[in-house]
């Protein structure tokens, strides 16, 4: 028996950041990061739209890029002594995932983020006291339509991911205007890690006829659409097709899961310095290939939606060195070795010391083919060196 999870409302299109200007409600809140979307005017915008409907508006600023618990705790000591009915999450993921996180906490106070972590069914129902509104300014996370959002351990830098359907947003406003401003590396980080949202979710042990068609279209798109918005920023078309695919992607991956690559990536992205998505991108390929090998249908799949005609016999060969090359393409390294100044025994010492947490997660427990801790050192040793096979 399957089930398919509910989703919020979706609003999207050029322009669409103005229906704000339709809601109504005594206290908004707009929690969102420091510096570019000020610069650029969407905050001043987006506060314009609320102050049509609502008696009081504020700003919450500077949520970091990998939000840690502590900022966590400081946006939730701030919504509960203003006491918002609702709240527009303006940013990336990081955004939106605080947001997510600190409103878990504001709907239900005798709760600790501690709690919710090792146990997500405690997770309260975000809509009970404030509304939650998500308008992500990046093409890549898809935290505005997701059942989850991933928070940074202070101490140890680990990052865990809370997964729970009552943490959707009740509102998701794709408005391309605001990725159309996106810089060329932010650009490639968040949109290969929506094809590893997409990849993985397709070829995840719950994919199913209803998440299968959005995974694939999804993969279509971003690998059709990328490269054009990282070689060309003001393609609007590019960014367009991007940011609605992306959503795709997360939507499918909301019901059907991840993989091994979100898996490993949240116990070292931030050990090595990396974002989220370059880290899913230097992983992707030897998770893919390591796959395939022994599950190759769903990867023959795609290979074939992107017109590679191959076998089950060489698709992991294949789909990953096309992988690769689409790297290369974005200007992305091949191989840990290249962006770390931490040594392979270092990394792969960090990795066994976590490993239970790897094995044990989420993402894993959906990816296609059941890997053992060995089987994560060997993937691992691949990409530090770059080396297929």
């Amino acid at each position: 028996m399957w089930n398919l999870l509910r989703f919020g409302e979706i609003i999207w299109g050029w322009g669409s950041l103005s229906y704000l200007s339709t809601l109504k409600g005594k206290r908004a809140l707009i929690t969102t990061t420091r510096g570019k979307l000020r610069e650029l005017g969407f905050v001043d915008k987006v506060k314009e739209y609320l102050s049509k409907g609502f008696e009081k508006v504020e700003v919450f600023e500077g949520i970091e890029p990998n939000p840690k618990v502590s900022s966590v705790m400081k946006l939730y000591k701030f919504i509960k002594e203003y006491k918002p009915d609702t709240i527009i999450a303006l940013g990336g993921g990081s955004v939106i995932d605080a947001t997510k996180a600190a409103c878990i906490l504001y709907e239900k106070p005798s709760l600790t983020l501690e709690e919710v972590i090792k146990d997500s069914s405690l997770v309260p129902r975000i809509g009970t006291k404030v509304k939650l509104i998500a308008v992500p300014s990046t093409s890549g996370s898809g935290s505005e339509v997701s059942r989850g959002c991933v928070i940074t351990d202070d101490k140890t830098n680990i990052k865990y991911a809370i997964v729970s359907i009552n943490l959707v947003p009740s509102l998701a406003i794709l408005d391309p205007e605001l990725p159309l401003h996106m810089p060329k590396n932010l650009t490639a980080d968040s949109g290969i890690d929506a094809l590893s949202h997409a990849i993985e979710s397709y070829t995840s042990i719950k994919a199913n006829d209803f998440t299968k068609p959005l995974s694939l279209n999804a993969i279509i798109l971003i690998w059709n659409y990328l490269r054009r918005a990282y070689g060309n920023p003001n393609d609007r078309e590019a960014r367009e097709k991007m940011h609605y695919a992306q959503c795709m992607a997360a939507l499918a991956f909301t019901n059907a899961g991840t993989g091994a690559i979100h898996a490993i990536s949240h116990v070292i992205s931030m050990y090595l310095g990396l974002s989220h998505g370059r880290t899913n991108a230097i992983l992707m390929p030897y998770v893919v290939f390591y796959n395939a090998q022994t599950n190759p249908e769903p990867y023959v799949d795609i290979a074939y939606s992107l017109g590679y005609e191959t076998s089950e016999d060489d698709v992991a060969y294949e789909l990953a060195y096309a992988l690769l090359d689409y790297n290369r393409k974005l200007d992305l390294p091949e191989s840990f070795s290249e962006v770390t100044t931490i040594s392979e025994s270092e990394l792969i010492e960090h990795v066994k010391k976590y490993m239970k947490l790897i094995i044990e997660s989420a993402p894993m427990k959906t990816n296609p083919r059941k890997l053992t801790p060995d089987d994560v050192v060997k993937i691992l040793k691949m990409a530090w060196s770059g080396e297929i096979g």
